[in-house]
């Protein structure tokens, strides 16, 4: 396992989950940690956040197109959402945006400064897409709304 990704997976994971659950996704499970030679993704749906200052890399989240759809529809109110529209990638966005800076606060407690960049979207049938070539602690998150696979490579922390 890569000692400084694992380290601090645990704040992603659970800002996660609290942003679903603010939008009533329930039914949230986590898988066992995995560790992966570089941040790839195989999902329809991957929206990437890059850290920076004293953590430094990148935080991805993958998924169906279903589960995307269904969690931008939970976002909205329960308005059923079918396609991944400019509307419904803005709040996929929103989601990784909430999600990974809830996570940097939650790691400023540990004494680490973090800042996001604006989330970057891939959609796609049948990609492989490497986001970097740093180990990478990687977990699924079984929700009542669908997967989602979430990845934490982190390259560096500044003492």
């Amino acid at each position: 396992m890569s000692e400084l990704s694992g380290k601090y997976f645990l704040p992603f994971f659970n800002s996660l989950k609290e942003v679903l659950e603010q939008f009533g996704v329930t039914e949230i499970e986590k898988d066992e940690l995995k560790l992966k030679q570089n941040m790839h993704s195989e999902t329809e749906v991957n929206i990437n956040v890059g850290l920076v200052d004293d953590l430094q890399g990148n935080v991805s989240y993958g998924m169906s197109k279903k589960t995307a759809c269904q969690i931008v529809s939970a976002m909205l109110g329960g308005n059923e959402v079918n396609e991944l529209d400019e509307m419904a990638t803005s709040g996929l966005s929103e989601l990784a945006n909430m999600a990974a800076g809830s996570a940097t606060v939650n790691l400023s407690s540990l004494g680490l400064a973090g800042d996001i960049s604006p989330p970057t979207i891939i959609l796609g049938q049948n990609l492989y897409v490497v986001i970097s070539q740093v180990q990478t602690v990687t977990l699924n998150m079984r929700t009542s709304l669908g997967t989602i696979q979430i990845d934490v490579g982190l390259e560096q922390v500044k003492d």
